[in-house]
C-alpha cells in the first residue's frame, strides 16, 4: 500500500480508496463499523441507516455522534449558542427546568428546550416542555397583568389603605347546607 494512502486512511481522510472500502466491507461482514467522528469501533446497530457500505445501509457517524452534532447545529442555528453555553445555562439552573427543577424534557431523556423571547430573540434559560409551552405570548400578557394586580391592588388604591379580611376562603361550605345540593 502506498504510504500516502495509508497516511490518509490513518487520518480518516481516505473514504474512497480501495483499501478503505475493503476494510469497511470486512467490518460490516463482522457486524462492526468505525465511527467517522469519534473513531470507536461499534456494532452496526449503533449507526443510523442511510448509506450503503459493504452491503449494509448505514451512516458514517454513530448514533451518539449524530445526535450530538444535530444538537450542536440546532443550538447554534436557532439560538446562537454553543454546547458549552447551553451546559452553562443548565448548570446555573441547578441541572433542570428553571421553574420546576425537572431534569429532562420528557421520558425519552431529551435535553430541555431553550426558552427565548420570540420578539427579541433573547435567550432566557431552559425549561421543561410543559413550562416552555405555558409561556405563550397570551399567557405572558396575563402574567404581566397578574403581576401588576398583585403589586398594586385596585382595592388599596381606591381606599388608600390596606384592608385585611378572613384568611383562607371567604365562605366556608358546610355539609348539608341548604343551598348545597344533596347527594342521592
Amino acid at each position: 500500500m502506498d504510504s500516502a494512502v495509508s497516511q490518509k486512511i490513518a487520518d480518516g481522510r481516505a473514504w474512497r480508496t480501495d483499501e478503505a472500502q475493503a476494510r469497511r466491507r470486512a467490518e460490516a461482514r463482522a457486524g462492526k463499523a468505525t465511527c467517522g467522528r469519534c473513531r470507536r469501533r461499534l456494532p452496526l446497530d449503533q449507526f443510523y441507516h442511510a448509506r450503503k457500505v459493504g452491503g449494509v445501509f448505514r451512516r458514517s457517524w454513530c448514533r451518539e455522534c449524530s445526535r450530538a452534532a444535530a444538537r450542536d447545529y440546532r443550538l447554534l442555528a436557532a439560538f446562537n449558542l454553543t454546547a458549552e453555553d447551553y451546559d452553562a445555562i443548565i448548570a446555573e439552573q441547578g441541572g433542570g427546568c428553571a421553574i420546576c427543577g425537572r431534569e429532562d424534557a420528557d421520558a425519552t431523556g431529551a435535553s430541555l428546550p431553550v426558552d427565548h423571547d420570540h420578539k427579541t430573540g433573547l435567550v432566557r434559560g431552559a425549561l421543561c416542555t410543559y413550562h416552555n409551552r405555558l409561556l405563550t405570548p397570551a399567557v405572558q400578557k396575563w402574567m404581566a397583568a397578574y403581576a401588576h394586580y398583585l403589586a398594586d391592588p385596585p382595592a388599596t388604591r381606591a381606599l388608600g389603605r390596606e384592608v385585611f379580611g378572613v384568611k383562607g376562603p371567604a365562605v366556608k361550605h358546610r355539609r348539608g347546607h341548604r343551598y348545597q345540593k344533596r347527594r342521592p
